[in-house]
């Protein structure tokens, strides 16, 4: 065996023996941040209903009796559905900057940004405008305009979102107008469990999963501090106001909800709810994410982080998420997603998406109906603006971070094993505190770490402390 790989291989298992001692630390030192069901806090206790599932709506049979949006206290089902609520695109009309990339295993980036004109169609609000929408029928519809990178500038797509039972099973018709071709073709739905091409998200990450197609459970309770994290080489980003204007922002200046966000620990965490959802056989038969987990904040029941499982129990995708206040007209529901990042810990993918510049905006029936057809985008109508972002990542030094693990976390639930370069990558990530892969470490390094293994290990486990809380 060649001695660099030697090298690598022996620091890799130090690497995962001591991430799995501190988990067990952690757990011993009671001071975790999650709580069991049966741990809970005498005021979350007054949130939560435990007895499961309660009476069925006696016209759609598989939605809970109780009128949406609920009263305290919830089930976890009833939790499940207000989550719902808060898909990667929100749920009323508006126009957004939205900026997307990936990175991959290797350190290459990709990049590009849309401008998506939205129309909700639904004739109420929200989640509640989906549940009444006849199944079959358009309940939210929306155009991207690609205007970055030049290669692909002046692409369209036309997508609309159906509302879907176990007969209809179909939730969206997809257009893509190419103008070097002047054509538009329809493109068949993706199937939802799937990820996108050189993207760790499916289809079902971005346009939301329903919540009547999981049983769900309530795991317990949790603080989040962090979720998608810049890097120290990057301490400002550059936004856009609807009105078009710039403005800076300090990276360590955000917070997870906002700032109208009145529900903070006084660390600036989130305390949130724990839930596991896993899907309906009779709903999804096959389908790919066994089990999903997701940190919901304990007031708006925002998800702020998912966790997706495979048959086998192995970690597939997680998901974090930075939200806003976007439409304050809507009080608690008005909230939507400022940055998501999606990370596969099985090949060391990442993904990102922010929104910039939204605009909340009034589409009239007969503007909608003029617009959102697929022949329009031959006329390459774009009615906003704004075209262009500042909040692209400039290097791959300066991509957002890989996620916490957080291996101690709800031990009877999840098991995460990830492999040994990537246990070292992201000891290596912490310590530099920007993305490193193993290529930008040298081989007399390793060679050092190997020889002076009583004095690098302490710094590591320093390193690992970081990864697993």
């Amino acid at each position: 065996m060649d001695k660099r790989c030697s090298t690598n291989a022996g620091i890799g298992l130090a690497l995962v023996m001591l991430l799995s001692s501190f988990s067990i630390a952690t757990q011993a030192e009671g001071s975790r941040s999650w709580r069991s069901v049966e741990n809970l806090l005498p005021e979350e206790v007054a949130r939560v209903d435990l007895s499961g599932p309660g009476p069925r709506d006696s016209k759609v049979p598989y939605i809970p009796a109780e009128p949406y949006p609920f009263t305290a206290p919830f089930t976890a089902e009833e939790m499940a559905y207000r989550a719902m609520e808060f898909t990667q695109h929100a749920r009323w009309s508006s126009v957004i900057v939205d900026v997307y990339g990936s990175m991959t295993g290797s350190g290459y980036m990709d990049q590009g940004v849309t401008v998506t004109y939205k129309q909700w169609v639904a004739g109420a609000a929200g989640v509640q405008g989906q549940i009444e929408t006849a199944p079959g029928d358009v309940y939210m519809r929306m155009i991207h305009h690609y205007t970055y990178p030049p290669r692909i500038a002046g692409q369209q797509h036309m997508w609309q979102v159906r509302r879907s039972d176990q007969e209809l099973k179909t939730r969206l018709d997809m257009f893509v107008y190419t103008p070097g071709l002047r054509r538009v073709r329809r493109i068949p739905q993706p199937q939802r469990d799937v990820p996108f091409a050189n993207s760790p998200q499916s289809f079902d990450a971005i346009v939301g999963r329903d919540a009547w197609e999981f049983s769900v459970k309530l795991l317990g309770a949790d603080v989040l501090d962090e979720t998608v994290r810049f890097p120290n080489t990057r301490s400002h980003i550059t936004l856009r106001r609807p009105d078009g204007t710039y403005y800076r922002k300090a990276a360590a200046d955000i917070k997870l909800m906002g700032e109208d966000y009145a529900h903070y620990t006084q660390s600036g965490g989130v305390p949130c709810f724990v839930i596991e959802a896993t899907p309906k056989d009779e709903w999804l038969d096959g389908y790919y994410d066994r089990k999903v987990l997701i940190w919901v904040d304990q007031h708006n029941f925002y998800p702020l982080r998912l966790e997706s499982y495979d048959e086998s129990g192995e970690l597939i995708l997680v998901e974090e998420r930075i939200a806003w206040l976007a439409n304050p007209s809507l009080g608690e529901q008005g909230y939507s997603k400022f940055i998501t990042a999606y990370y596969d810990p099985r090949v060391d993918l990442m993904s990102y998406t922010l929104h910039d510049a939204p605009r909340v905006v009034s589409i009239s029936p007969e503007e909608g109906n003029l617009v959102f057809r697929p022949d329009f985008m031959r006329r390459n109508w774009l009615k906003s603006p704004l075209r262009k972002s500042q909040a692209l990542v400039e290097s791959p030094e300066q991509y957002y971070l890989r996620p916490y693990l957080y291996l101690d976390k709800f031990p009877a639930t999840r098991t995460i094993n990830i492999p040994d370069y990537l246990a070292r990558r992201f000891a290596l990530q912490e310590e530099a505190g920007h993305l490193v892969f193993d290529d930008q470490v040298d081989s007399s390094a390793s060679v050092q770490s190997e020889n002076q293994n009583q004095v690098a290990l302490p710094e590591t486990e320093r390193n690992l402390r970081l990864i697993a809380n």
